[in-house]
């Protein structure tokens, strides 16, 4: 069938496809921050005058603070890419363990286990954990975001925190590992391989639970995307905004749906859908990048 046709076999070319679709979604998220800071530039007169509107025309936002302008779409937006960068981190560790035990079974004394990129991975989280707090809590980037909804600001931050703590958990197992193998004492003592395998498996699915509960919290605040047409405005400054606006918001639904079903594919799954929500996502950008150029 053609399903068939895209799927791929091998742990190798399964993850060097993810590494490709991970820079392809990186280089969309790099460009709605490029919009996210032209909107933060400009006059936010443009947003006032609709925020009503804006309530109005949303199910989920019966309080009216989900408001689609420029402060809100920068608070979600680096919530967005700071947890995102946790996940990378701790999806590339649990990645590269899985590269290395690929079957606890066939580890022996004198299995040969190459741990260097298990070790740079554990290094990176720590590196990604260390940036992450200091932003969070050392008068850092996160922590001089602002928004008048109290109700966002309060419970990201929570639930950040809480995404964090789980990071840590997980970093210091998988600390802990990468030494047992990096420095061979799994060939001295190999009674904790299989012990070592269940404590990381396990840490990575809480912090799956963790992750998905901080999700859930940023999706509840997701600003209402509210497109309206550049002509009802005056002045071009006004109008540029508005495109802006505009492309930031349609950019946005579509590599956040790509971006949730990318995070749910597993090795060896087929790809054909992912494959059309990535061809939509780059059809979309490619249709907004001419709308903003003209």
């Amino acid at each position: 069938s053609m399903n068939k046709s895209y799927k791929f076999s091998g742990f190798f070319k399964n993850n060097f496809l993810k590494f490709i679709l991970s820079v392809c979604i990186l280089i969309t998220f790099l460009s709605c921050n490029f919009i996210t800071e032209k909107l933060t530039a400009l006059k936010e007169e443009v947003f006032n005058e609709n925020k009503k509107q804006d309530v109005n025309n949303s199910g989920d936002n019966q309080s009216g603070e989900n408001i689609f302008n420029a402060e809100n779409v920068v608070f979600y937006n680096k919530y967005v890419a700071a947890s995102n960068a946790v996940y990378d981190a701790i999806e590339r560790i649990q990645q590269s363990y899985l590269s290395m035990v690929p079957d606890v079974n066939k580890v022996q004394k004198n299995s040969f286990l190459t741990a260097a990129f298990f070790v740079s991975s554990v290094e990176n989280l720590e590196s990604v954990i260390k940036n992450q707090n200091r932003s969070l809590y050392d008068d850092g980037e996160l922590s001089k975001l602002k928004t008048e909804n109290e109700n966002m600001k309060n419970d990201l931050e929570t639930a950040f925190a809480e995404l964090l703590k789980s990071a840590e958990e997980y970093y210091e197992t998988s600390k802990k590992i990468s030494r047992y193998y990096d420095s061979k004492i799994f060939k001295d003592d190999p009674s904790l391989i299989r012990t070592y395998d269940e404590e990381i498996r396990l840490k990575y699915k809480e912090n799956k639970i963790v992750s998905d509960e901080f999700i859930s919290v940023l999706e509840s605040y997701k600003p209402v995307i509210t497109i309206r047409n550049p002509d009802d405005f005056g002045s071009q400054d006004e109008k540029s905004t508005v495109v802006l606006l505009n492309a930031y918001g349609t950019i946005l639904e579509a590599a956040e749906k790509f971006n949730k079903n990318f995070k749910r594919w597993n090795k060896g799954e087929d790809l054909f859908e992912l494959k059309k929500d990535l061809e939509n996502l780059k059809r979309v950008y490619d249709e907004e990048k001419i709308k903003v150029m003209d």
